[in-house]
């Protein structure tokens, strides 16, 4: 009498493919806070070097916070969208920032522009944290799209909203925070 031993041959492929799984190196998660140390420190008091290096990577970046908002007329797209922002060495100092940034001199933007213009966004938001800024985003954009393109509406829904007032930066013709002003002399 002889005893027949069956051996499943994908035992051993599934083995090999667990030992090969085990021991990869997996990459490391992407740190938006040690990318903008390692930034400003190759980059120094450099704003454009900053800037560039920043936008280069948009993991640094693109927090995937953007939405459309139809306007009143057809055609009138208006672009909500949230990133994440360094500050860049002029903009340190400026009074728009003072406690927004954290020890990374990283913050989060929600700009408002017309999709179909070329100009520059007509309202900006800044954030401290991930947190503050998608609930930012969502609050812009409902106030956006209740005000279908009329700057005045908008103005009016951000003065309304403590959040939203506290947040605005800029807004076209009624709040600039950011700008420098330099010394007289």
């Amino acid at each position: 009498m002889s005893t027949v031993v069956h051996i499943d041959h994908r035992t051993p492929l599934a083995l090999a493919f667990t030992v090969a799984i085990l021991s990869c190196d997996r990459p490391q998660p992407f740190d938006p806070a040690a990318h903008a140390a390692a930034v400003i420190a190759e980059c120094g008091e450099d704003s454009s070097c900053v800037h560039e290096r920043w936008l280069r990577d948009p993991r640094a970046w693109n927090v995937g916070l953007r939405a459309e908002v139809a306007g009143r007329k057809p055609q009138s797209l208006l672009v909500v969208e949230t990133v994440r922002e360094i500050a860049s060495p002029e903009l340190r100092r400026a009074p728009c920032l003072g406690d927004v940034t954290s020890a990374a001199d990283l913050y989060y933007r929600t700009w408002v522009a017309a999709k179909a213009s070329g100009e520059y966004p007509f309202a900006v938001f800044h954030w401290r944290s991930f947190d503050e800024a998608a609930a930012g985003h969502r609050a812009v954009v409902a106030a956006v799209a209740d005000a279908r393109g009329d700057d005045q509406r908008l103005w009016n829904e951000v003065e309304r909203k403590p959040a939203l007032d506290r947040a605005c930066a800029r807004f076209r013709g009624r709040r600039d925070r950011c700008e420098t002003k330099t010394p007289a002399g």
